[in-house]
Parts: C-alpha cells; structure tokens; sequence
C-alpha cells in the first residue's frame, strides 16, 4: 500500500494475488529444499532460513544501523 500510494499505482487483486502466490511457492521451496538437504522438519528448515537471512542482513548493514 505504501508503495502504491507513493508512485500513485494501484494493483488490481488479481495482480496483488499472483505476486503473493509467488513469493509463498518460492519461499515453500526453499524450505523444501533446505528440509530435505538438511533431513529436518519444516519448522525447523524455515527457522533456519530465517536465521540465515537475519545474519546475511547484519553483515550486509551492520549490527547497529
């Protein structure tokens, strides 16, 4: 909405559905993925991948932004 509202363009639902179906089947995916190569459950596959992009941040922005 923020984006939208500052470059005044609105999504349509279908557009706003399709973009979300997306960013969820890519990211079920990589928890797949990161489950299978790693022999563990999906809780803990998607903690790990969160964990990773969390340290992947502090490197990239530093501890203290």
């Amino acid at each position: 909405e923020w984006v939208q509202s500052l470059q005044s363009f609105f999504w349509d639902e279908g557009e706003v559905r399709s973009a979300m179906q997306k960013k969820l089947l890519d990211n079920l995916e990589a928890v797949l993925g990161v489950m299978m190569h790693r022999q563990c459950d999906l809780r803990t596959a998607a903690y790990a991948i969160a964990i990773e992009r969390i340290v992947e941040a502090v490197h990239v922005r530093g501890f203290y932004p």
